[in-house]
């Protein structure tokens, strides 16, 4: 995917001004982490997106997993049996956190108020800010890293601030399931993805930003923060040099296949997915959500350093469909076919040049427009056509293809030639002709039952 890089680099300073957590606000959450690790010892590690650094401000909450020691497992456990969570005496257990929490931050003389929760114990700040401190204990197992992985109450899975509501559900005859967990796992994930590729974390901040205000607008949406960022780790994995930019908008193109069906196993439990929430969402709540997706894959795609990015993203996390576009440009989203691309599917384009003098800046005719990296002068020819397709198991004979070509720039747009059109089969001209200085493009859709499963784009720089 070719990307606009003044647009990418003014997107970046966006999620730094404007999503990323301000240094007060980190420095106070390892303030508030230092004490509690002082209270309770080295048995506790973060947990949540903090640890992870893919938080957003504001940042009301914190997530601590303590580790259960030896002396307070000797309470419910004999030295020689075998730990089983669900017999551990939790009221026991919990009782001795909140002891040990209250104590702590007393001697320090901070106020707090402690709650003791069913699976968790729950501090309270006068300023507003939480910490939610859940009990583990090590399950025996190793993950890829050689760390610990976990077993702790299910609700070590449920966003902090929405754990009081689950807690009043809870009842004696419904006790909190214990799971397998793997923080540390996601931890050092998150560490090597940024290693590779330092905007996956710009790129989580921003797409759970997005997520939250798409929340005000669609109340229904129970899309999560955490499967976000394991969408945003698989599109790295497999596009591990994409821009920040790029990644957004693939993120965008692929969020039907994340939300067709459970995809993402969980690191802890290859049996389980972190997404099989994803098949209680009503239809008509992802059909919303991924109308508003759509609609900035096509606002982003046309952006240039001639717009105001700040606006445009300011709208873009609206959490409100909006377009960026020309009134004569036309999308497949005016017909009401909507892109579902798929990652395993894909096509490519590319262009032969013609010229009457039997040679386009020192190549040949018949070269192909990638291997002049998509320059070329007026007054040439180039046929386009499709040069690679991967369809896996579907039949090309159920593709159908529609082409579009947008010019751009002063000499197009005062020859009213800013074009914009949709055609089936190919482009309008057959060849199309190099007349107008500019950066322009070319795109071919693949579309299946009235839904585009993949897409292709190529520049064309005209000097």
């Amino acid at each position: 995917m070719q990307i606009n890089p003044t647009v990418d680099t003014a997107i970046k300073a966006y999620i730094k001004e404007h999503i990323s957590p301000k240094e007060t606000e980190k420095c106070m959450v390892r303030k508030h982490y230092e004490i509690i690790q002082k209270i309770l010892g080295e048995n506790t590690f973060q947990s949540g997106s903090f640890a992870r650094f893919t938080a957003v401000t504001p940042i009301h909450d914190l997530d601590i997993i303590w580790v259960l020691p030896d002396d307070v497992l000797s309470k419910s456990f004999a030295i020689t049996e075998a730990i089983d969570p669900y017999k551990l005496k939790i009221k026991e257990t919990m009782d001795i956190l909140r002891t040990k929490i209250q104590q702590g931050y007393s001697s320090v003389g901070i106020s707090v108020t402690v709650k003791v929760q069913s699976h968790s114990i729950g501090i309270s700040f006068v300023d507003g800010f939480s910490i939610d401190v859940v009990p583990a204990i090590r399950s025996g197992k190793k993950n890829e890293y050689g760390d610990d992985i976990f077993s702790v109450p299910e609700v070590q899975k449920i966003a902090v601030n929405k754990r009081i509501n689950n807690y009043s559900n809870v009842t004696s005859t419904k006790p909190i399931k214990w799971i397998k967990s793997d923080p540390k796992g996601y931890i050092r994930e998150c560490i090597d993805l940024n290693l590779k590729n330092q905007n996956f974390r710009r790129v989580v901040k921003f797409l759970k930003f997005w997520k939250d205000k798409c929340k005000l607008q669609i109340p229904t949406l129970p899309l999560k923060s955490f499967h976000v960022e394991c969408i945003v780790s698989e599109i790295v994995k497999t596009n591990p040099n994409a821009d920040c930019l790029e990644l957004i908008i693939l993120f965008f193109q692929y969020l039907y296949t994340y939300l067709e069906r459970p995809r993402i196993n969980d690191k802890a439990d290859s049996s389980t997915f972190v997404d099989s929430y994803i098949l209680e969402i009503p239809v008509t709540t992802k059909e919303q959500l991924l109308n508003i997706a759509e609609t900035h894959v096509i606002s982003l795609e046309n952006a240039t350093e001639s717009d105001n990015i700040n606006d445009l993203l300011d709208n873009i996390l609206s959490g409100r469909p909006y377009l960026n576009r020309e009134v004569s440009e036309h999308f497949l989203y005016d017909d009401d076919i909507h892109m579902m691309l798929q990652p395993t599917i894909s096509i490519r384009i590319d262009g032969v040049l013609e010229t009457k003098n039997n040679s386009v800046g020192g190549f040949r005719n018949g070269t192909y427009l990638s291997m002049v990296n998509g320059i070329i002068g007026k007054n040439h020819r180039i046929y386009f056509d499709i040069v690679d397709e991967k369809l896996g198991s579907i039949d090309s004979q159920e593709i159908s293809y529609k082409w579009k070509v947008k010019n751009k720039g002063v000499e197009a747009c005062n020859a009213s030639c800013l074009r914009g059109e949709i055609t089936d089969h190919h482009t309008r001209y057959q060849p199309e002709s190099t007349a107008y200085k500019g950066s322009h493009y070319v795109e071919v859709y693949a579309i299946k039952n009235n839904v585009c499963i993949a897409k292709d784009r190529i520049q064309v720089e005209i000097r």
